[in-house]
């Protein structure tokens, strides 16, 4: 029998007849003695932080010291950063004002008597300023800001080192700025902005190096990246719930000399009179998030909020033996026309600013159909030749407006590990994020594409695959660009400073194969660019791609359709993915990393239909996948570990013979995985994800047959689906990040330690 980490979900809880189940492919296979000895090799990484650094997701320092005369407009000069060329940063800084803000404009409504006041019954939502440079580290323009304006990069430079060397049609030369325009902007002089100002995204065509569309991302965030409507933070505790403001669209004011700092210091009991040169606070946005949270009630979704259902499902329920599942429903696929839904909106006496973009959308739309609209979405695609982008991406898989560099191109003092361990950070948080917001405002999501399929193996994210996947039914995808696109989504601070932006296509509203836009919206990682794909499902006259129609193929989804048939009970996404319902619902509550998500109900013969080979396939890029260890290698670490063995080809004894190493790993001993978790990061890896994995495998043997197929969920007994329901129960978010924070690694903990290695 296999030993397993059971959690609330005892052994003996388990009925014989599932337990009993020869394991699939990818189970692992480990004996008691075996994890004891991983337990004291995990004793090992707790007792030494500083050797397992990237083991401790905590955050690094919370309380910063910040010299704050600067900021202050009564004590405004040439050194205060209103003024000054160079601009200031830090994530901790701007929580703690906003934080801080929020708590005090909330407290102006309180009651007398009344110990708080409740966010929910609050009919007016605060509305606060908002300038991208407080919210999105853009410091790294300031070794251009110190120079001569006629020393920085200019219009003229940039389209030189341009592909096809365009006219400056997305740039503005610094000079042709007009004055009138700064102060709009939150600047006071144009030496505060580059000496090339960016307005608009460069064409697909007109390529550049990596570092000069680092540089376009930022320039046009500092000057012309629209401001989000809304910012909601997210509360992690328990009560859950979230904190909120709308921006004030007419405002570009920065943090340096606001208000909000005066705010900050009197609700201090700081005498702005008495702060001097030398005067210094302590700054820290827990304790700032922990006042907010004792003054102020959180906003949480109500009974007659829509996506209550799907809410009360998840954060309601109390019965351990109910289920979590979630069954759609056919209506929730239906769309309406453009035209009815355009006529909803002018007919309504008074439209908020997210129905006045909603409807903007609606008449874009209206002008174009399926393979007439233009794209929507804009890449940072990069010239592929250049020698430091080590894997010579064409950069197809960021969002332009916030790209900070190809997550392998090559950086100074920067090893591959490092490399992985940033892009496991960026995919985890983006997940985590979006699951936590989804939940809070319930809104119905489920992994798809290639997330389902490395879910299945292990339940986590493949860690060399940077896409991720969701799928809605039209109505939430509908609700999510009525209600929320634009919107600035702020991770609990407690776990970090991620921020991610709601992005929905205008054409969205097109529910036929498009040429261009297969994606409609996305959630994206300010700080890196990489985003989650979202698509709507929903009928359409789509008709069903060749594949489909082929003998095998249709064995896996049997799903057919008239051509042109927009009332059959099928439903696509803008590509070439079609599904019906029993396909997709009811909705299974599973766990992904930490990250509690929804899968379809079908999920091998999806998988198969999709990746002929991705349901057997050990080895992937070089990354090989080791069952004991229930996670993905990468080949260097193996090669190493086993050096004595012959993993080379015998006609070219330099050159890795793959099949020799997945022979290897797929009969891997347990004294095998013991000599690779004597590497550091394979260890710190399986220290980090075990008790993830573990989960999957438990939650695997009631999912899949002996075969690796989907189990037969309406052919099992009540009691086999009671059990299967009081393992769901258990799923939630993780109380803490299975990674590190971004901010922490990339500015805090891993300079530090490089600093250590030059000493």
């Amino acid at each position: 029998m296999m030993y397993f980490a059971f959690n609330r979900v005892t052994e003996n809880r388990i009925p014989a007849f599932v337990i009993s189940q020869e394991p699939s492919f990818n189970y692992p296979r480990r004996s008691k003695s075996f994890e004891k000895s991983v337990e004291v090799l995990f004793k090992e990484v707790e007792k030494n932080p500083d050797q397992y650094w990237v083991s401790n997701t905590a955050l690094t320092e919370v309380q910063i010291d910040v010299p704050i005369r600067p900021f202050l407009a009564k004590y405004e000069n040439d050194d205060s950063w209103a003024s000054k060329k160079e601009l200031y940063y830090d994530p901790r800084f701007t929580l703690s004002m906003y934080l801080n803000e929020l708590r005090t404009q909330y407290l102006r409504t309180k009651d007398a008597g009344s110990r708080v006041v409740d966010a929910n019954s609050y009919s007016n939502t605060p509305i606060l300023p908002f300038n991208w440079a407080d919210w999105m580290d853009l410091t790294s323009l300031n070794k251009e800001l110190v120079k001569p304006i006629d020393e920085r990069i200019s219009c003229e430079w940039l389209m030189e080192n341009t592909n096809n060397q365009p006219d400056p049609y997305f740039c503005i030369e610094n000079n042709d700025f007009p004055e009138s325009e700064l102060k709009a902007l939150g600047f006071k002089y144009k030496e505060q902005l580059p000496g090339a100002i960016i307005n608009a995204h460069a064409r697909h065509e007109d390529r550049s190096v990596n570092n000069l569309r680092v540089f376009q991302a930022k320039a046009h965030a500092l000057t012309h990246l629209p401001k989000p409507y809304r910012v909601i933070i997210l509360n992690g505790d328990k009560k859950g719930g979230t904190y909120e403001f709308d921006v004030d669209l007419n405002s570009n004011q920065r943090l340096a000399s606001s208000q909000m700092i005066d705010n900050y210091l009197v609700s201090n009991n700081i005498n702005i009179e008495e702060v001097d040169e030398d005067f210094v606070i302590k700054l820290n946005h827990i304790d700032e998030l922990n006042k907010l949270k004792e003054a102020v009630t959180p906003l949480h979704l109500q009974p007659e909020d829509k996506g209550y259902k799907m809410y009360h499902t998840l954060k309601k329920q109390s019965n351990p033996r109910a289920s979590r599942e979630f069954h759609l429903e056919a209506k929730s696929f239906n769309f309406e026309s453009i035209e009815s839904q355009a006529e909803a909106l002018i007919n309504k006496p008074e439209l908020s600013h997210s129905e006045k973009s909603y409807l903007s959308g609606l008449i874009e739309c209206a002008q174009y159909n399926d393979t007439s609209e233009p794209v929507y979405f804009g890449m940072p695609v990069i010239d592929n030749q250049d020698p430091d982008n080590l894997d010579h991406e064409w950069g197809w898989h960021y969002d332009w407006r916030f790209f900070n560099g190809a997550l392998n191109y090559h950086r100074e003092g920067w090893t591959q590990q490092d490399k992985n361990i940033r892009t496991n950070i960026i995919l985890e948080r983006l997940l985590r994020t979006w699951n936590t917001f989804a939940e809070e405002k319930g809104i119905i999501s489920w992994i798809m594409h290639g997330p389902l399929l490395s879910w299945y193996w292990n339940g986590l994210m493949f860690p060399f695959d940077v896409d991720i996947d969701i799928q809605m039914p039209m109505a939430d995808l509908v609700r999510l660009a009525r209600d929320f696109n634009q919107t600035l989504v702020v991770e609990n601070p407690e776990d970090g400073y991620g921020r991610f932006l709601i992005d929905v296509g205008s054409y969205m509203h097109h529910r036929g194969i498009s040429g261009h836009n297969h994606i409609d919206a996305r959630f994206v990682d300010v700080d890196s660019g990489i985003y989650i794909d979202i698509t709507g499902l929903s009928k359409s006259d789509a008709n069903l791609p060749e594949e489909y129609s082929k003998k095998e193929k249709f064995e896996l989804t049997e799903i057919s359709k008239q051509d042109g048939d927009d009332k059959a009970e099928i439903y696509n996404d803008r590509r070439k993915h079609f599904y019906k319902l029993d396909q997709l619902s009811p909705l299974r509550y599973s766990m992904m990393g930490g990250v509690p998500v929804y899968i379809p109900s079908t999920i091998t013969n999806r998988l198969k239909f999709e990746y002929s080979k991705g349901l057997s396939r050990y080895e992937y890029g070089g990354w090989y996948f080791v069952s004991v260890l229930n996670l993905w290698i990468q080949e260097t670490y193996i090669i190493d570990t086993f050096s004595k063995t012959n993993f080379y080809k015998e006609d070219d004894i330099e050159k890795v013979d793959k099949e020799k190493v997945t022979n290897f790993v797929q009969n891997m001993t347990e004294e095998d995985a013991l000599s690779l978790l004597e590497v550091t990061d394979v260890l710190v890896e399986y220290y980090l994800t075990k008790k993830h994995t573990d989960t999957h495998t438990l939650e695997s043997i009631f999912l899949f047959d002996r075969t690796g197929n989907d189990t037969n969920f309406s052919a099992q007994t009540p009691h086999f689906k009671e059990i299967y329901n009081e393992l769901t129960s258990t799923f939630k978010i993780a109380p803490k990040p299975l990674r590190k924070c971004l901010y922490d690694f990339e500015n805090i903990e891993k300079p530090r330690r490089q600093a250590r290695i030059s000493n």
